[in-house]
């Protein structure tokens, strides 16, 4: 074969081979557009179109009263898309400028006219679809932009694009904080957020939007949008002016005694409403906040509020009365090989089993429960006796993470039972509880044997009409018998008569319940300073139960760490700001008169001390025309008002004003009042910085 053969040869193969190529080609071309056309364009619709959901507005939770405790505050997404067709380049040019300098005036006032102009005429060479001018526009802002220049022409001529999302807002901030819970992504975790989410989701809405260029949407005009329908609200049991009242009361003693954290709960006695719940820990730099729900997902070992339970029982298998005596040796004995001690010495030999308990002795109480309950079969009974008040019960409240109580079976291999449990646990020790259990059972007392559900949420609320109502539940309609109760409920009254907890007796309410000190960490070995936790739980008032309460206050520093002492003071300031508050059920109010031998003096606003005293049927004489005025410290009638000053001029006298008073008269010296507390101001901070002035006003209940 010659040379040109071989090449016609090469070039026939290599021509034969492009046509092979390229009939391979126009088949596959021809089979996708024509045979397989629907489901390519089908698929490529899809990868530029999209539904997406429209969120939903989240429903409200609420206080007794109404009021938001918590609700979904709008804020807007604002973008621009600059090419819509009606847009022309004569509208454009004649309105750009405008647009710019309403932008800088109320957008973004650090980036001028000019420049805002030169971005936006950027953008529109660029032929932006999707410019985000704003993405937190509060409801205001976002009305005002809509009357912008340009913008004002509305979605299809304007190029004007409004998205609303929804953030959560606590009213009150952290007031039940931890109760009502946190939204953060698909599902809150914690709290009433959590424990009827469902309810409080709306339904989303959906939206049809179409790619136009990179990752950027835009919701396609033709298609209408399914709105999204608002959740329904929860409304709580919680009381706000209890709620306030707890909280700044436990705070106050946080601090004071720089615990590491404390609870508060106040129920309704009748029902098991949960009125008021606080929980506060301390973060680590002097202040306190609602971390974590330890009313609820705490256990702890109760101590000497326990002992209720231990006189409970020996009442009810009928071992003792109120007047049985024991011997208490001078606040000392021992079980086998344990010292068991009396928190303070008292020099006491026999006393009464009522005696025992209004002094908490330890000593007396162990004995009592060691004489009838030791031996076989026996400690088995007291356990049983225990159970039966619902100490070995979840509470069932409407929240997730409810820590389960701990109470040991009462036989000797099981549960690691010892021959120190029983006198011990008679005190408290050697098991666990959390505080809303232990309220559960004093409530219980409080209501005549009566074993309440502890609850949250009454009602739930769509479109006005109430789609779920929860009725108070009673989970035992008797712990024990009337004769127990009754009895049990005389001791609790006299701890606070002449027992642990006079020093918390008040004129105004008569007073229930048990103080209790307990040890913690004991086991630790490593520690050496022994930590305390200090706690009270009662109900008031004493003879017609209306509330419950407990207080638990966590390792307490400095010289006081008693019940008595720390956390009873609480539980006092909790029942007086109540019983302020419903007047009805303060103690022999009838009995009271203003025509006494009592002076009365106060410093206040001139409107509010002329109401004060025309509610009171008070006579007296306004002697001065001013904003502040004084009452004097006369005793004969009428009084008289006289003109004051609210503060002096360096702002360091506003003592005897209202906590209120008192904020509104530094705010108007310039100042910026921090209070801490309700009431009468009882001291103040004065603090001077390069930029400011601010006072610290401190205000207890008078």
């Amino acid at each position: 074969m010659n040379q040109r053969t071989e090449l016609l040869w090469r070039l026939y193969l290599c021509f034969g081979l492009f046509l092979a190529i390229a009939a391979v080609l126009a088949y596959r071309s021809f089979h996708i557009n024509v045979v397989e056309g629907d489901k390519w364009r089908t698929a490529g619709a899809q990868a530029n179109y999209r539904t997406q959901p429209l969120e939903a507005e989240r429903g409200e939770i609420l206080a007794d009263d109404g009021s938001a405790l918590v609700s979904s505050q709008a804020f807007f997404e604002i973008r621009m898309d600059l090419m819509v067709a009606p847009l022309t380049d004569d509208i454009w040019e004649r309105e750009v400028d405008s647009l710019a300098y309403y932008l800088s005036k109320y957008v973004n006032p650090d980036l001028s006219p000019v420049r805002y102009s030169q971005w936006l005429r950027q953008h529109r060479r660029d032929s932006a679809r999707y410019l985000l001018l704003e993405r937190r526009a509060d409801y205001d802002l976002m009305q005002r932009m809509s009357s912008f220049p340009i913008l004002k022409r509305g979605r299809y001529s304007g190029g004007l694009m409004v998205q609303r999302h929804d953030r959560r807002v606590k009213t009150y901030q952290e007031l039940a904080s931890r109760t009502i819970g946190i939204v953060a992504g698909d599902r809150p975790s914690v709290g009433l957020e959590n424990y009827y989410h469902d309810d409080l989701t709306g339904t989303p809405g959906v939206r049809v939007e179409q790619r136009i260029a990179g990752n950027d949407w835009i919701p396609v005009e033709s298609v209408e949008e399914i709105q999204p329908l608002r959740g329904a609200d929860v409304h709580t049991t919680i009381n706000l002016q209890l709620q306030d009242a707890a909280h700044h009361a436990l705070l106050r003693t946080l601090h004071e005694h720089e615990a590491d954290k404390g609870v508060a709960v106040v129920m309704e006695v009748k029902t098991g409403a949960v009125k008021a719940i606080v929980n506060l820990r301390a973060t680590g730099n002097g202040s306190y906040q609602e971390l974590y729900n330890d009313a609820v997902g705490t256990a702890y070992e109760p101590g000497s509020t326990a002992k209720l339970a231990s006189v409970m029982a020996l009442l009810e298998d009928g071992h003792a009365s109120v007047s049985s005596e024991v011997d208490v040796e001078y606040g000392r004995t021992t079980f086998y090989d344990r010292t068991l001690r009396d928190a303070t010495p008292h020099g006491m030999r026999v006393i009464s089993l009522q005696k025992a308990f209004e002094k908490s002795s330890n000593v007396g109480i162990a004995k009592l429960v060691t004489r009838y309950y030791r031996g076989t079969n026996k400690e088995r009974t007291f356990v049983q006796r225990l159970k039966q008040f619902g100490m070995d019960e979840i509470t069932g409240i409407d929240l997730v993470g409810e820590a389960a109580p701990v109470i040991k079976n009462g036989i000797y291999g099981e549960d690691d039972w010892y021959g120190t449990s029983l006198p011990w646990m008679s005190c408290g020790y050697e098991m666990t509880m959390t505080p809303l259990q232990l309220l559960s059972l004093y409530n219980s007392v409080a209501n005549d044997g009566k074993l309440m559900k502890p609850y949250l949420v009454d009602k739930i609320v769509k479109d006005d009409h109430i789609v779920a109502d929860y009725e108070p539940t009673v989970l035992k309609n008797k712990i024990a018998s009337p004769y127990t109760i009754s009895t049990a409920q005389e001791l609790l009254k006299a701890v606070v008569e002449r027992g642990t907890a006079q020093n918390i007796k008040s004129p105004w309410v008569v007073l229930a319940g048990k103080t209790g000190t307990t040890q913690y960490d004991y086991a630790n070995t490593q520690n050496k300073k022994t930590k305390y936790i200090s706690s009270f739980a009662g109900y008031f008032p004493a003879d017609e139960p209306r509330y419950s309460c407990v207080v638990v206050v966590f390792n307490p520093k400095g010289q006081h760490y008693y019940g008595s002492k720390v956390a009873a003071p609480v539980f006092r300031s909790i029942a007086e700001h109540t019983v302020r508050q419903n007047l009805e059920i303060m103690t022999d109010f009838e009995d009271a008169s203003f025509e006494s031998d009592q002076t009365i003096s106060a410093r206040g606003h001139h409107a509010d001390m002329q109401r004060l005293m025309s509610e009171m049927n008070i006579d007296y004489k306004d002697e001065g025309i001013a904003e502040w005025v004084e009452l004097e410290d006369y005793t004969d009638r009428p009084v008289s008002l006289q003109a004051t000053d609210a503060i002096a001029e360096d702002g360091r006298q506003i003592a005897a004003l209202g906590a209120r008073d008192a904020v509104y008269a530094l705010e108007e010296k310039g100042y910026k009042p921090l209070v801490m507390g309700i009431g009468n101001v009882k001291h103040q901070i004065h603090r001077n910085s390069s930029s400011e002035s601010s006072q610290r006003v401190d205000s207890d209940i008078r």
